[in-house]
């Protein structure tokens, strides 16, 4: 395994550390990627690579299909 796209910045902040603990150096041995870009990401050795989700489009996108469909 060389990479992993862990489904939360919090599983691959660990992730990272369980590596770290196995003597594996991330980025060198093991790429990985998170998803959610909480702030705490920016501060992890080595910096968290994650993906941005954008919550406040989501959920207004969300509403506008619920609502749509309730005037239907």
């Amino acid at each position: 395994m060389t990479a992993v796209f862990a489904a939360n910045d919090d599983m691959a902040i660990g992730f990272i550390r369980a590596q770290l603990e196995a003597g594996r150096r991330v980025p060198e041995d093991i790429s990985v990627v998170g998803f959610d870009d909480i702030p705490v990401a920016a501060y992890v050795t080595p910096p968290l690579t994650t993906v941005r989700q954008p919550f406040d489009e989501v959920a207004r996108q969300g509403l506008a299909l619920l609502v749509h469909v309730i005037e239907k």
